[in-house]
């Protein structure tokens, strides 16, 4: 790769970081307008690494881009967002009870060390690996279930659902993160092979994570970049 190749992949990459940092830190409002020259006047770049990175946050699904009207941070309603939960909840309350018939020890060992990161990753608001730690967890849970078409549902609703909490549950907001104590209670019920228990415990904590969900816009900040 040429030096030019590399420092435009650099200089996509550092556009893409800033934006989603932006949108991630609510600095950019659910349902703004990402306009390609205001953004590239502000970091003082082209056109095309913006293109690049809106690009790359639609795939993502942070970005919905509108033909003909521009690309827009994703605003979903209140009962989109319950509707995608209410599939996921039902999704992962099978795969929790097909766990608890069929996981392995290592898996078990393998959810308690994500619980240990997740602890770690919340107490230093490094929001990016919380959010990564969260998702392998309830995808080794999937996976533990021995049904592969289940495992791939899973993946698809929780990284659509994973969104939703990054726009409307931001970790700065919160002193206590309830999902620890919900993570462990489910593994404990994993391990003692309670199926009936497992179901409970991962219904109980999708329940307080779609609560749990701040959907009104008196708390954000002023709608700028936070570059």
């Amino acid at each position: 790769m040429s030096q030019q190749s590399i420092q435009k992949a650099n200089m996509e990459e550092l556009v893409y970081t800033k934006i989603k940092l932006s949108i991630c830190n609510r600095f950019i409002r659910p349902g703004s307008q990402l306009v390609e020259a205001a953004i590239a006047n502000k970091l003082n770049v082209s056109r095309t690494p913006v293109r690049a990175a809106i690009k790359k946050l639609e795939h993502e699904g942070y970005v919905q881009v509108t033909p003909n009207k521009g690309a827009f941070v994703i605003k979903p309603t209140a009962e989109e967002m319950k509707d995608a939960y209410s599939v996921r909840l039902i999704l992962e309350k099978q795969s929790a009870g097909l766990a608890a018939e069929r996981i392995s020890k290592e898996d078990i060992a393998k959810l308690y060390k994500l619980i240990d990161e997740e602890k770690r990753t919340f107490d230093h608001r490094d929001t990016d690996s919380y959010y990564e730690m969260n998702d392998s967890f309830h995808f080794i849970i999937a996976e533990a279930s021995q049904n592969k078409l289940l495992l791939e549902y899973v993946k698809d609703i929780v990284s659509r659902t994973t969104i939703y909490v990054v726009l409307f549950d931001p970790l700065d907001k919160l002193k206590i993160n309830p999902s620890i104590e919900e993570h462990i209670a489910i593994v404990r019920a994993l391990e003692s092979k309670n199926k009936l228990e497992a179901e409970k415990a991962m219904e109980k904590h999708l329940t307080s994570v779609i609560a749990g969900l701040k959907l009104e816009d008196n708390e954000l900040k002023e709608d700028i970049f936070f570059l």
